[in-house]
């Protein structure tokens, strides 16, 4: 709904301008455009503000990244062991291969 007000600036204008303001909230916009012009030889200062609701847009859903691989080097046995004895799983794979003693594990296969 929009609402637009239009004052000269006298007494009270200052109220309703610092009222308006105040209001300002999450999912409304405040537009205050601000006129000078002269009238018949005499200055006038006009304000025209205008409060409307915004309308929020529809949330989109989510995008899942998948996590980059995550490889670690073990330069011991023991380490390896104690690496895989914390995060392993019943999906967890070993694989050796003799030719280069090299060992790797798959935790989530």
């Amino acid at each position: 709904m929009d609402q637009t007000k239009e004052l000269k600036m006298k007494e009270g204008g200052a109220g309703i301008v610092n009222s308006f303001l105040t209001s300002i909230g999450d999912g409304n916009e405040h537009i205050i455009n601000v006129a000078q012009k002269i009238l018949d030889g005499k200055e006038n200062m006009t304000f025209a503000m205008q409060k409307r609701v915004l309308q929020p847009e529809e949330p989109k859903p989510l995008v899942r990244k998948e996590s980059p691989r995550r490889a670690h080097v073990f330069f011991s046995a023991e380490s390896f062991v104690d690496y895989l004895t914390q995060y392993k799983s019943k999906n967890t794979v070993v694989l050796a291969d003799v030719n280069t003693n090299c060992i790797e594990a798959i935790l989530d296969a």
